[in-house]
């Protein structure tokens, strides 16, 4: 209204027609990043990077958290300050190392992870590993494999992979944690009868054997101390399971031994200070890798930590959701475990994984959120910095209580009897892996359970699934019945011949392939039936020996007797192999691939009935035909139901005086 044009401009404009060009240019595209931040949210169930909520709105929103789940945070991060040092301690550690690994693991791993419930920490799982390459090459190696199995995390991540680690049965994972359990708790005999200057050695059998060796020299009041404490504490977890009685023993064990450093207490107990005096926290520490740790041995055993790591933490934030009726996203939780373990080994500490047991305190505590996590790990950084340096005054007796009351946690009895009940052999094969586990190696009790399960399944499932059923199709005087009442209640006519329908369920890979082709033989050899229907509604999937197998069976079936076979029901994920196999091109050509056995059956019938009405004409004919009179005289050939379909086929008349081999 306020801008005049000429008639000429007016025009023109009028004129001007929008071309592709144009209104592709005037639709916004898609930026690069945009495109990179759709892909991680579809693919990877990642959060939305680039549109994030209002500051403000934000703002509230955490506030809100933060008075929802300062309580369970504070709570958890108590028992994960002494469950830190121990655990350090453990993996053959400085206990320094312990809390970096609880804060910064605990903090990115509840930033980025896929659980709200999951707190990443040091681990009895990963202590048993850790303690064995710590003594081969040192601590500082362990900052490394941290760095290591953050990356493979990440490569896991990517790939999508985490679904095949939850492919590792039950048995197997509670071998491997009682085999842990073990071997955590024995390590503890040297702290728990007292002993000084026994020498470590790579495996456990050789500390286990040098710690017997040298048991005459057994203080017996840090004994009797070791026995009083860990007894108290599995009764009091028993009376009160979510209670933090390992705070309680921790003080008690810090004033004690304060008492024992400082204020002349008459008897002689060792404390943390005997091995680490320095106990100042330093949340930043630059790691110094050696030449020679990157080495195969090296990389071999960031990898079993790694699958430790990630099969640890499935199953944590599987049982999280269990308790809270969630549902956790498992690629982001990998991702999150992954950044997690690469800036704890970048920050100075060793690997981490989700500990279920603090997990566990952390919903019965009242957590809502990942807020509590987030909470959990700075509520440990603040704490450790005002009081680490008292745990130098931690009696050792008391941390071989604390972690041995550990391993008793780690096993669960309830499963132990779960399988005892119901299957006897899987609880053996526990028993086994938990055997491996200490006597060899941790990872090798996984790696044979793995490969003895898969053999397992290999052979439960090489067995071919198939059911063989008779369909009987007769003429009565009402029609043509096909269902499965039996015959002598019904009044037949004339018994129209039998069809044999084979169903292959499940699968036909090269598990079960040479199974199914000689259950297929042993039943042909036993029945005549000219019509076999293959039924594959419920063959979910083939492969290529899977074909094979298949294409076998059906010549079987053709070449005994020339046997008519037909199919049904083919699933697309099948049909997308078998369409290539040139019989099947010409069954479909033929007419002989029907979508279920009852459109097949009912082909069947309609062939069988004119094939009956084609012999009953036939017959007719030829007996009151001049050449086969009915006097005395044999009747002509016996015609085969084959013939008569042949004869079905071509609906041209048969002359009475015409042969009937034509």
């Amino acid at each position: 209204a306020t801008h005049r044009m000429s008639g000429e401009d007016f025009s023109t404009r009028l004129n001007d027609k929008p071309t592709a060009t144009s209104i592709l240019r005037d639709v916004p595209q898609e930026s690069r990043f945009e495109r990179i931040n759709n892909i991680l949210m579809e693919k990877y169930d990642l959060p939305d990077l680039l549109h994030l909520p209002d500051p403000k709105t934000s703002f509230f929103n955490i506030l809100g958290e933060v008075k929802k789940n300062w309580s369970s945070g504070i709570t958890v991060s108590l028992v994960s300050i002494p469950l830190s040092v121990s655990l350090a301690i453990a993996s053959d550690a400085p206990p320094v190392m312990g809390i970096v690994t609880a804060v910064w693991g605990g903090l990115f791993a509840a930033l980025l992870g896929g659980s709200e419930y999951n707190i990443l920490g040091p681990t009895g799982a990963l202590s048993g590993l850790l303690s064995l390459y710590s003594i081969s090459y040192g601590i500082n190696v362990l900052p490394l494999i941290a760095i290591f199995v953050g990356l493979l995390c990440l490569i896991v991540f990517v790939l999508r992979l985490q679904k095949f680690f939850m492919f590792i049965p039950s048995a197997v994972v509670h071998g491997f944690t009682i085999g842990v359990a073990f071997i955590i708790a024995l390590n503890q005999l040297v702290f728990a009868l007292g002993l000084q200057n026994v020498p470590r050695h790579e495996s456990f059998t050789a500390n286990l054997w040098e710690a017997l060796k040298h048991i005459g020299n057994t203080h017996i009041w840090s004994f009797l101390l070791f026995v009083i404490d860990t007894a108290g504490l599995l009764l009091l977890a028993r009376w009160k399971p979510t209670f933090p009685w390992v705070i309680i023993f921790s003080i008690f064990g810090i004033c004690l031994g304060v008492w024992v450093e400082v204020g002349g207490f008459p008897i002689r107990f060792l404390t943390l200070n005997t091995l680490y005096s320095d106990l100042s926290l330093r949340l930043f520490m630059i790691p110094s890798f050696s030449a020679s740790y990157f080495n195969f041995d090296v990389f071999n055993a960031s990898l079993s930590v790694a699958f430790v790591t990630i099969l640890e933490t499935l199953i944590s934030a599987k049982i999280a959701d269990r308790m809270t009726n969630t549902q956790f996203s498992q690629p982001r939780e990998i991702f999150g475990i992954g950044m997690a373990n690469l800036l704890c080994g970048c920050f100075g500490g060793f690997p981490g994984t989700a500990a279920l047991a603090r997990t566990a305190l952390n919903i019965k505590s009242g957590a809502t959120s990942r807020m509590s996590g987030i909470i959990n790990a700075i509520s440990i950084a603040l704490i450790s910095l005002l009081l680490l340096r008292f745990f130098k005054y931690l009696l050792l007796s008391m941390i071989a209580s604390i972690l041995t009351f550990t391993a008793v946690r780690m096993v669960e009895t309830e499963a132990i009897t779960h399988m005892f009940h119901y299957d006897k052999f899987m609880l053996g094969f526990t028993i086994v892996i938990a055997l491996i586990v200490v006597l060899d190696e941790p990872i090798s009790g996984i790696v044979f359970g793995g490969i003895v399960a898969l053999l397992m399944y290999a052979n439960h499932n090489s067995e071919g699934r198939g059911d063989f059923s008779i369909k009987k199709t007769t003429r009565t005087e009402d029609g043509t019945s096909e269902d499965y009442k039996p015959l002598e209640k019904q009044h037949v006519v004339e018994d129209l011949g039998d069809t044999l329908i084979f169903k292959m369920l499940g699968d036909l890979t090269y598990l079960n392939a040479l199974s199914q082709v000689e259950k297929a033989k042993k039943m042909i050899e036993k029945t005549d039936h000219l019509v076999i229907i293959v039924s594959l509604r419920y063959l979910f999937h083939m492969d290529i020996d899977g074909l094979d197998a298949l294409t076998e069976i059906i010549h079987e079936f053709e070449n005994k007797n020339n046997r008519l076979v037909l199919l049904s029901g083919v699933q697309p994920d099948v049909e997308s192999l078998v369409k290539k196999a040139k019989w099947f091109k010409l069954k479909r050509e033929n007419g002989y691939v029907f979508a279920s056995h009852r459109d097949a059956l009912a082909w069947v019938e309609r062939r069988e009935i004119a094939a009956a009405q084609k012999r009953t004409k036939i017959h007719q004919m030829y007996s009151e035909s001049s050449v086969f009179p009915e006097s005395g005289r044999e009747m002509p050939p016996h015609l085969t139901r084959q013939d008569y379909y042949d004869l079905t086929e071509n609906d041209t008349p048969i002359a009475p005086t015409q042969h009937l081999d034509v």
